[in-house]
């Protein structure tokens, strides 16, 4: 059997300058190559039409590993509890920083990324438990 494909116009990557960035939690999309991870989508406040992911290993939430620790800001849980990080975090303003970086597969391009452990509550942002 043949696969048919359409064909679609490359991806293009806006540039962003090195730098602080804040933003709001619009999605979080998993995916499982090589390994289970959750990407936060952040759209980025005063860049128009301009969203960048962080990504956090997600095999697992406990109260010790990134992505537990990023939940645990905004909701306290238990071991055992059964959580929705989508419920959480949609909506949710932070604060990151942006480092730009060769692609893998065209290190001639450069491609901003959310600097490793950068990812925080956006100042002001968090409710008193």
């Amino acid at each position: 059997m043949n696969k048919v494909f359409d064909v679609k116009a490359p991806r293009v990557v806006k540039p962003m300058p090195n730098g602080t960035y804040s933003g709001i939690i619009t999605d979080i999309k998993y995916r499982d190559t090589p390994y289970l991870y959750a990407d936060i989508v952040i759209q980025v406040d005063n860049l128009p039409d301009t969203s960048i992911e962080a990504s956090f290993p997600a095999k697992e939430i406990t109260p010790s590993n990134g992505f537990g620790k990023f939940i645990w800001n905004w909701k306290q849980f238990k071991v055992g509890e059964q959580l929705d990080p989508a419920t959480i975090l949609v909506g949710k303003l932070v604060s990151f920083m942006v480092m730009n970086a060769p692609g893998k597969n065209d290190p001639s391009q450069m491609y901003p990324q959310v600097v490793k452990g950068s990812l925080f509550p956006k100042q002001g942002t968090l409710p008193t438990h």
